[in-house]
């Protein structure tokens, strides 16, 4: 997360192997410091409740419990959503097509004002929708090269939340 956002003061509190619910424990006990108050925060995480057996509603909704719980830490932040990145080799990889329900699920949620929805998914798979071992060594957690280009795709959405999250000028 440096070599990407360090020049941003950025923080990542991601813990490998993290579902919704151990994120949500965590924050609720203590996780989150009390005097944190980012102007942005960027919400990855759901693709381990899969891993889990759960289904795509209940995960949309967990994904959810997340960004609510993110704004009751932090109020007024602006909150980047990414959606669950693809797994699996193929297009019909069951993991892939249950994160790709749980996106289309949590799409709507985007206001562009507070809420900002991206899916990278698309920029991540080759031409016959792959998920390469370039961009993934495993099908799951991605390569050096596969967050360069997840962070080039955020970079529109973090800069609209961050000029939306910037105080008025008087």
């Amino acid at each position: 997360i440096q070599h990407f956002y360090g020049h941003r003061r950025a923080l990542n509190m991601g813990v490998a192997g993290d579902t919704t619910q151990t994120l949500l424990w965590r924050l609720r006990q203590g996780g989150w410091p009390a005097a944190l108050r980012p102007r942005v925060a960027v919400v990855l995480v759901g693709t381990n409740n899969a891993g889990f057996g759960w289904h795509a509603a209940p995960t949309a909704q967990a994904i959810l419990s997340v960004v609510e719980e993110v704004r009751s830490r932090a109020p007024g932040v602006h909150v980047v959503l990414v959606g669950l990145l693809p797994r699996g080799a193929e297009p019909d990889d069951a993991g892939r097509l249950l994160n790709h329900e749980v996106n289309r699920l949590l799409a709507p949620c985007h206001d562009g004002r507070t809420l900002f929805w991206l899916d990278a998914a698309d920029v991540l798979l080759d031409g016959r929708q792959r998920l390469t071992s370039l961009v993934s060594y495993d099908q799951l957690h991605l390569t050096p090269y596969g967050y360069a280009i997840l962070s080039t795709a955020m970079e529109s959405a973090l800069r609209a939340a961050l000029e939306s999250a910037a105080p008025a000028v008087r």
